[in-house]
């Protein structure tokens, strides 16, 4: 099983919200090379992974955010306000597909540091996003450790997806993702014309109606069938240093409905 980018679009790019996000994305003069390496994409190890298996690796998981404070990090405005071309869904995923698991966080420090494709997407900008703090005056400790809390809170997010979607397809549906999906039309997964947005509650950036980010809904408006949303909203964790994967009955309720909604 598969899922490429070509399908993508033929499954999202049917509103005139959406082919306009994607034909600005595609046309976008100062990110050139994000096209060219999303588009090659093509999803099949995330379809392979069980949910054992996810906390398993999680469990292994060096922790993401060591001993940072987030005081600390967040006082670094260059790196708060950092924007990478690629969005850090990409990166996690290209680094699933090209290790052909879900990397632990060691594993995936490696893979943009050590990786040609993981060096373009995070690696090298990560470096001078650091060079830039530290050229406006932050201590260098500090601009590090900004950058590692932005990259380990992308890494809980994305193990915490890619473990719900391991649930969701062993409960029998046929769950799809691609970061593309994800980056651009805000479909964390989908089956049919339901799709799943996945989100910890944060009036900054996406909770219910509110926050900065585009809603999926408002992207999707007007296609012809119409899409049905289904929001997982996560409560937020209070365990420092742990991947807080969704809850066993969320997931469940969910699923229910998703098979109940039809195609």
């Amino acid at each position: 099983m598969q899922t490429t980018s070509a399908e993508v679009v033929a499954t999202f790019a049917v509103t005139p919200r959406a082919r306009a996000l994607l034909r600005r994305w595609q046309t976008d003069p100062a990110r050139r090379h994000v096209p060219r390496m999303v588009m090659r994409h093509t999803t099949r190890v995330l379809y392979e992974l069980e949910p054992a298996g996810i906390e398993a690796t999680c469990a292994a998981s060096e922790h993401p955010l060591g001993d940072i404070r987030k005081e600390v990090a967040m006082a670094v405005r260059p790196v708060v306000d950092w924007r990478p071309d690629f969005a850090f869904t990409h990166v996690m995923h290209l680094a699933l597909e090209k290790l052909g698991k879900l990397p632990t966080f060691g594993d995936f420090a490696r893979f943009c540091a050590e990786d040609p494709a993981g060096r373009l997407a995070l690696g090298d900008p990560a470096r001078t996003i650091r060079e830039h703090a530290r050229a406006q005056g932050y201590a260098p400790a500090h601009a590090a450790q900004a950058i590692r809390w932005r990259i380990g809170v992308a890494y809980y997010s994305f193990a915490r997806e890619a473990y719900t979607i391991a649930v969701l397809r062993a409960a029998g549906l046929d769950i799809r993702a691609h970061p593309l999906a994800d980056a651009l039309f805000r479909a964390d997964a989908w089956t049919g014309r339901t799709v799943l947005v996945m989100y910890i509650g944060n009036p900054r950036f996406r909770d219910g109606a509110s926050g900065r980010k585009p809603r999926t809904a408002d992207i999707l408006s007007g296609a012809s069938p119409p899409f049905r949303v289904e929001e997982l909203r996560l409560a937020t964790g209070h365990a420092f240093g742990c991947v807080h994967l969704p809850d066993a009955g969320q997931i469940t309720a969910v699923a229910r409905r998703m098979k109940t909604s039809g195609p």
